[in-house]
């Protein structure tokens, strides 16, 4: 990880009633204008750490600027750069559904070979990912009518390990995130904020496996097991009943989807589960998709991601 600590960091980012837009990384501008046509894609650069970092931003049709929309960050797996994670996982349609604007950052790298700075390994040149996240966040917020008491993240992979440790790193910023397939290199820290958190995970992903790193697994990489992530979050979360349980019914896909919810008000925050037996390291969606590995395991057609996320998300909202 980069020695840029939490306090650093915090200089980046809004305090709890509004957002600083003066301390922007070098080279920036506080009114650069990266503003999107409803229905336009821009991606813009940010040089940080001497890196040129970058994003691409869609703002839906239905969302003209004159209006605080949601705002939220998508972060895409190893080997899937965001415009493949945007097309394979469907986030401009997302986005034009649930009303809410979408940046996707894109990992360092070169090529496919891009991925986030989440913990998995010690290496002090590898970028600072938060620092990352706080420039460009003020870099939007600066140039677009962003809802800040409702900004989210959503990962796959690399991009979910990165995800649950953003309400860490970066506290007070986020309303909720989702992570499907990742869990966090290291343990939620036991004084991180309550937020909500959806956990997406397939029992039989051989990528990033339920019990945690396994005989495939390259030494230097680090990530926990599911089960030791969600105790974690029941206690941040202050999730210490039963949860309610439901079942959705098989498509006859070999996978079976159990959903696991602790909900608010008896918790600090929502924190749900979906258990996908016999799934993979796939995105879990109604339609068949391709994957860039056939050893990536069964998806899913017994739920629509997409819609399962934005229905939790949608429904938190930060205080202010």
């Amino acid at each position: 990880m980069s020695t840029f600590g939490q306090s650093g960091r915090r200089r980046w980012l809004q305090s709890a009633s509004g957002w600083c837009v003066s301390a922007l990384a070098p080279g920036l501008s506080a009114r650069a204008q990266h503003v999107a046509a409803p229905g336009q894609t821009i991606r813009f650069n940010l040089m940080i750490e001497t890196r040129n970092r970058s994003c691409l931003f869609y703002r839906p049709l239905c969302c003209p600027p004159h209006h605080a929309w949601p705002l939220l960050l998508a972060f895409h797996p190893f080997l899937y750069p965001n415009r493949r994670f945007e097309k394979y996982a469907e986030l401009r349609q997302m986005s034009e559904t649930g009303r809410f604007l979408l940046a996707m950052p894109q990992g360092e790298g070169f090529g496919m070979y891009r991925s986030f700075n989440a913990g998995l390994r010690d290496d002090a040149n590898d970028p600072d990912d938060f620092l990352f996240v706080s420039a460009l966040l003020n870099q939007l917020h600066s140039s677009n009518n962003i809802d800040s008491s409702r900004i989210y993240a959503m990962g796959m992979s690399n991009g979910a390990m990165m995800a649950s440790l953003l309400p860490q790193q970066l506290p007070g910023l986020l309303a909720g995130i989702v992570c499907v397939s990742g869990t966090p290199a290291a343990p939620v820290k036991a004084d991180t904020s309550s937020t909500p958190v959806l956990i997406v995970h397939g029992t039989a992903d051989p990528i990033t496996p339920w019990q945690g790193p396994g005989k495939n697994t390259p030494r230097f990489i680090k990530f926990q097991d599911v089960d030791s992530t969600l105790a974690q979050w029941r206690h941040v979360n202050k999730a210490d009943f039963d949860p309610e349980i439901s079942v959705y019914e098989s498509n006859d896909d070999k996978t079976t989807v159990i959903r696991y919810d602790w909900n608010h008000p008896r918790s600090a925050a929502d924190l749900t589960l979906i258990r996908i037996e016999g799934g993979g390291h796939r995105w879990p969606s109604s339609v068949k998709k391709p994957f860039f590995s056939p050893f990536t395991g069964r998806q899913s057609t017994d739920i629509d991601m997409n819609a399962i996320a934005w229905e939790f998300l949608s429904r938190q909202q930060r205080p202010t």
